[in-house]
Parts: structure tokens; C-alpha cells; sequence
């Protein structure tokens, strides 16, 4: 079944950043009834989704389950100095961002990992697509125990002392709520949950303002952290630093675009970050300047079990958490079929597979087995631990900081472009790689 898939998918897939003008051609072979595998959809020639869509699904890919921590990091590097960063990564991420984009286009390539494989070998492919496979299962795995704990706290305000397996049951239901979308071929389909997500955060971010204007300000209003608060400026650059990294997903929604270009691209992600910042800038803002020094890792852990106004923001986030989920199994599911493809010796050499191009058997294998896998283990522990919490730091920091870097610099890249640009391209290149070797080393020392 999986060679058969293959042949399809080789024969179907098109480059991904072909001239609109340009019709795709299909270069397969005529097969006999007796060979011919299973029938699958064409690759559409273009995306469905707006310049908004595409945004939105976005942004809720971008704002998860870190947006509760910002207040703590805030805490770490002062709120003026806090923001300023805050806002700085989410420009250097679209930076990032659509100069990836721009260069696949150059190299007619189709993913992240086809710009990879052409800029960096085949070790480039494997790097990418395993960091996306380990980023995601991770995100989506922090989804389902943060819904867990979330909805128990919140049950915790009718009932003194739920059942014990109310965690469990909890978690269970956020699985079979996100398993629908989690089915769908085509990432334009989650444009609805991922616009009630983003509603939801500003909501929830709205509930949290109220609890800055009912209970007062504790925290400092200094550009940088008092000395006898927080951490340190380091130690909050790699929170958020990780809270906007998009990379794993961006050529998942570039190709969901209409029309797409690189140029109708950045006004998407610069619709997507923006909005994303400011949330978080607001969000942080107001959980930091309502407990100061008490602020903890969670803010939403700081308020009051019985708060009305800390139940509806729980609430609120645990929508997002459970909307969250089908972004993340899109990504991992993309990445794995790429892995499966690069494993194989006999397409080696064949285009990157797209999840619409595999029959509907090996989708639902792959995408029943990718949820079933991430339930089970949701269900079987209340806690990530030191070493998923550290190989998804290092997964972030490759696929959002030092691959890219690499990939600028590039001699493939520099040699394709009229005006390369050397000067500033290395440059970039040095500073993204050093970053993201610099938040490897602090995810190392944060579980040491």
C-alpha cells in the first residue's frame, strides 16, 4: 500500500511555487487495471484561503499553551525591556518567515524540508522534517494536559473535591472534540475553530485587564526587573523566543493560500504576528503588573479557585488548547509522510508528499494513529517532563533559528539570486545560528 501511494503521489504532486499562469502537468504513466493503486485527489492548483484565512489559522498556531508563561517572563526581564523583546521576536520571526518562503519560491521548492534537501543535502530534509515531527508532538501533547489541568481547576470551583479520574475523563474528551478536524485533508478547513480560538485568548486576555483594574498593581512598572525579582533577561528570551516560532508550519498555510505569492504571504503572517504580539504584550502585561514578584510560570494558577472572572478565563483558554490540536497533527502528519518519503531508496529522489495526495486509507492510518498515540500518552502521564521539554526546545531552536540561518547563507540560495546580498545575508545567517545554538544551551541548563 505504501509503494502505491508513492507512485501516486509522484506522479501527482506538482511544484508548489510554479507560475499561476502555468498549468500542471501530469507525467504519469499509463497504468493497466490490474496496477494501478488506489485513487486519491489531485493536488488542487491553488489554495481556498484568503489572505485573512490564512492569518487566522496562523495566529492560532502561533498563540498556544506559552501565552500563559509570558507573564512570568516578564517578571524575569522587566516589563518595559519584557515588551520591547516581545514584539522585536515577532518582527524577526516574520522576517524569517517570508525570506524562507521567498527563497523556496526562487529554488521551486515545495516545503521547508524540499529548501532543505536543496540547500543543505539530504541530512538538511531529514533535520527539518524530524524537528517538526518532535516540535508538534510536543505542542499537541502540552495542549491535552494543560486542557487536562485546566478543566479540572475549573470543576473545582463547583465541586470541592471531583472525582479522581475526572483529569482523565477530561483529557479523553478534548481527544475525541479535536479528532473531526484532526481527519481533514486540507488545512483551510480549520479556518473556523482557529478564528473561535483567537476570539477566545482576546476574551480571555479582556478577563485578565479586569483583574488588573479589580485587584490593583503589584508588579513594577521599570523598563528592566527589579534586582531582588526574576531571573534574569536570558532566561526570559528563550520564552519568547519559543512563542512565536511558526516555522514548522508556515509552508503548511502558504499553501493553502489563493493566489499565492511571497508578497500575499507576508501581509498573512504580518496579520498573524501582529495581531499575536499584541495579544501577548496585553496579556502578560496585565498577569505581571496584578502579582509582580508572585507571578508563576501559569499565570491563570495565580488567581483564585472560586474567582468567576478566573473560571471564565480558564474556560476561555481551555477552548483554545483543545482548537490548538489539529494544527499540530496537520504538521506532524505532513512531516511524517516527508520522513517516509526520504526513507525510501526508490523516491528518494520524488517530491515531498502532500497529505492530499495520499489515498484515503493511508490518511485516516496516519491521522488516527497520530491522534490515538497523542491521547494515549496525554492520558497515561500529567507532565511533559525534563526530556520532551528539552527535545522541544531543541527542535524549536533548529527549525526556527539555526536551519533558516543556514539555509540564508546557503551557496544554492547566494548562487540563484541576481543581487544575493552577501553582506547581509551572512550576517543574518551568523546571528540566527548563534541564537538558536544560545537557546539550546539555555533549554540544557533550565532542566540541569
Amino acid at each position: 500500500m505504501a509503494d502505491e501511494d508513492e507512485e501516486q503521489a509522484t506522479a501527482l504532486a506538482a511544484p508548489l511555487l510554479e507560475d499561476a499562469s502555468e498549468a500542471p502537468v501530469n507525467e504519469a504513466q499509463e497504468q493497466s487495471a490490474a496496477d494501478a493503486p488506489e485513487t486519491t485527489p489531485e493536488e488542487p492548483d491553488e489554495g481556498r484561503s484568503t489572505i485573512l484565512g490564512v492569518g487566522i489559522n496562523l495566529a492560532n498556531a502561533i498563540v498556544g499553551s506559552g501565552i500563559v508563561g509570558l507573564p512570568a517572563a516578564l517578571k524575569d526581564a522587566g516589563l518595559g525591556l519584557g515588551c520591547i523583546l516581545l514584539v522585536g521576536m515577532a518582527f524577526t520571526v516574520h522576517v524569517v518567515v517570508v525570506a524562507l518562503v521567498r527563497d523556496a519560491e526562487l529554488l521551486k521548492a515545495a516545503c521547508y524540508g524540499g529548501l532543505a534537501k536543496k540547500c543543505l543535502g539530504s541530512i538538511g530534509e531529514v533535520l527539518v522534517c524530524g524537528g517538526q515531527f518532535v516540535f508538534d508532538v510536543g505542542a499537541a501533547l502540552t495542549y491535552l494536559i494543560i486542557f487536562g489541568d485546566t478543566a479540572v481547576s475549573s470543576v473545582e470551583f463547583f465541586v470541592a473535591k471531583p472525582c479522581k479520574h475526572l483529569r482523565l475523563a477530561c483529557v479523553a474528551g478534548a481527544g475525541m472534540a479535536a479528532l473531526p478536524p484532526c481527519l481533514l485533508r486540507d488545512v483551510s478547513g480549520l479556518e473556523g475553530i482557529s478564528l473561535l480560538s483567537v476570539a477566545a485568548v482576546f476574551a480571555a486576555t479582556g478577563v485578565v485587564i479586569s483583574e488588573l483594574c479589580t485587584r490593583g498593581q503589584e508588579g513594577s512598572l521599570t523598563i528592566a526587573a527589579p534586582e531582588n525579582e526574576g531571573r534574569g533577561v536570558v532566561a526570559a528570551l528563550g520564552l519568547f523566543a519559543f512563542a512565536f516560532v511558526c516555522q514548522d508550519s508556515c509552508f503548511l498555510y502558504y499553501r493553502s493560500l489563493k493566489r499565492r505569492t511571497p508578497s500575499r504571504f507576508a501581509k498573512s503572517t504580518g496579520l498573524a504576528l501582529g495581531s499575536s504580539a499584541l495579544l501577548c504584550v496585553l496579556f502578560s502585561a496585565a498577569g505581571y503588573l496584578t502579582y509582580g514578584a508572585q507571578t508563576s510560570s501559569n499565570i491563570l494558577n495565580d488567581y483564585p479557585i472560586h474567582d468567576v472572572r478566573a473560571l471564565i478565563a480558564r474556560l476561555l483558554y481551555a477552548i483554545t488548547m483543545v482548537f490548538g490540536i489539529p494544527s499540530s497533527v496537520f504538521v506532524c502528519r505532513q512531516a511524517g509522510h516527508a520522513l517516509h518519503r526520504a526513507a525510501s531508496s526508490k523516491y528518494r529522489d520524488a517530491s515531498v508528499e502532500d497529505v492530499r495526495l495520499v489515498s484515503s486509507r493511508t490518511h485516516g492510518m496516519w491521522s488516527l494513529g497520530l491522534w490515538a498515540s497523542l491521547v494515549g500518552v496525554a492520558l497515561s502521564t500529567d507532565s511533559l517532563g525534563a526530556v520532551m521539554a528539552l527535545t522541544g526546545a531543541v527542535a524549536g531552536s533548529l527549525i526556527g533559528f539555526i536551519l533558516p540561518g543556514l539555509i540564508f547563507s546557503s551557496p544554492v540560495v547566494l548562487a540563484a539570486r541576481e543581487k544575493p546580498r552577501l553582506w547581509w545575508r551572512r550576517c543574518a545567517s551568523f546571528v540566527l545560528v548563534s541564537f538558536g545554538l544560545a537557546l539550546v544551551g539555555l533549554s540544557f541548563a533550565a532542566v540541569s
